[in-house]
């Protein structure tokens, strides 16, 4: 009897000690192989895929030739080229070299391109593959428009230079018709003096969600009207201006503060996020939660289930991290130099993905990871095992190994304590 409680017990603590070995990867199903003779060739060229609901998009190219736009769905499994580089495109020329990273809205296709003169943004209809001009440099209006880009309602949102209404941060509506600025250079912010306005919006967008874009300003920001420094502000599409962050900003509860905003933001809803140096040598994760700015983790938080490394955000890129429903995914090397994305919430962080991982029966020498690709509790990898795009569910906190220790402790208690039932009634009985 001593026996059974020995177990229960054992059973019970395991149970809900944490989980000390590295968290086991989620199930990735292959949406495409690299070499497939219809989609093309190698997908790491710089240009990583995209997701949206159940449709994709990414560039591929084969060997050194030009380079492909393909757009499909996940439920079909079929992908088709909607545009390639030297295509001739009505009301903007030839499309000669793509840029960035595409995007995905209203069953549209698009991404900068190079014209004859300068850049502009190209969309494509996935259902009749009609493609057309949405912004380009015209040198009548727009003399700059830059490969960082964003989707928002109706359109998209970039950084250019308009003559009319000088540079910063522009709306162009899907069908191109609508062209207007949101937040330009030399704008004083709503209630604040004279002396405090924008010096620059910087050329890099990475967020908007719905109505509203976050990006990075220089200026005598309201905090700061005596200095130049750098901020993330939250603008609608329609106006009204929301400060997030600025340089020099105190992170409550901790002896950090924002020494330098690193990168753009990621957004999703009224969580934002970006690199941060926090002073004292280290460098962090810092998310806008709620109103209120929390580390997410830094360059000595520990991996779990690697003893001794830690995550080196030294060479982290604004497009490696993602967030949605307060859920964080980011790519990040680690001090053995090895390189990851990692999913982090309220269960702490957890790996989804590494190099020397073994997927498919094959070691993964890469991987690429940028927002545009997490979408709806999902992501799509670029996993270079020989093969080519996996898409994986966010994998669960490990909960099942736990909850079935439990269980196993509860039937070996029961019986245990049946066992002394029955025992006791043969005492009374000997009696």
């Amino acid at each position: 009897m001593k026996k059974i409680n020995v177990v229960a017990t054992l059973a019970f603590v395991l149970a809900f000690l944490p989980m000390s070995e590295r968290v086991s990867h989620a199930q990735f199903t292959k949406i495409l192989a690299t070499g497939d003779p219809v989609t093309g060739g190698s997908f790491f060229n710089g240009l990583t895929p995209v997701l949206k609901g159940d449709r994709i998009a990414y560039v591929s190219q084969m060997g050194f030739g030009d380079q492909e736009l393909f757009s499909g769905t996940i439920s079909e499994g079929v992908y088709t080229r909607v545009l390639s580089e030297g295509d001739v495109v009505d009301g903007f020329g030839t499309a000669s070299a793509f840029v960035g990273q595409p995007q995905l809205l209203e069953d549209t296709v698009r991404i900068l391109a190079n014209r004859p003169g300068g850049f502009g943004y190209v969309a494509s209809d996935v259902a009749t593959g009609v493609a057309y001009p949405v912004v380009q440099t015209d040198f009548d209006r727009f003399i700059l428009v830059t490969a960082l880009n964003t989707s928002v309602n109706g359109g998209i949102a970039f950084i250019g230079t308009d003559r009319n209404e000088g540079s910063g941060l522009h709306f162009a509506s899907i069908d191109g018709t609508i062209q207007q600025p949101i937040l330009v250079d030399d704008v004083p912010y709503p209630g604040t003096t004279t002396n405090q306005s924008i010096s620059n919006v910087r050329m890099s967008l990475s967020a908007g969600d719905g109505d509203r874009v976050a990006t990075i300003v220089e200026g005598r920001l309201p905090n700061n009207p005596n200095i130049d420094v750098r901020g993330i502000f939250v603008t609608g599409l329609n106006g009204g201006t929301e400060r997030i962050v600025e340089e020099l900003d105190s992170i409550p509860n901790t002896n950090f503060r924002v020494e330098e905003v690193l990168t753009p933001p990621a957004m999703h809803g009224d969580d934002v996020l970006f690199l941060s140096s926090l002073g004292q040598g280290r460098t962090g994760i810092v998310g806008s939660l709620d109103g209120t700015l929390t580390v997410i983790v830094d360059d000595e938080t520990p991996i779990p289930g690697l003893a001794g490394d830690t995550l080196d955000l030294s060479s982290f890129e604004h497009q490696d991290l993602g967030v949605e429903n307060g859920v964080v995914v980011f790519q990040s090397r680690t001090s053995n130099g090895n390189t990851g994305v990692f999913k982090f919430s309220d269960a702490g962080l957890e790996t989804i993905a590494m190099t020397g991982d073994t997927i498919d029966g094959r070691v993964v020498s890469s991987l690429s990871f940028t927002s545009p690709a997490f979408n709806d509790g999902r992501i799509l990898l670029a996993i270079n095992n020989g093969t080519g795009l996996y898409l994986t569910a966010i994998p669960e906190p490990r909960r099942f190994a736990s909850i079935w220790l439990f269980v196993l402790w509860c039937v070996l208690r029961r019986r245990a304590i049946q066992g002394e039932a029955k025992i006791g009634s043969s005492c009374v009985a000997g009696r």
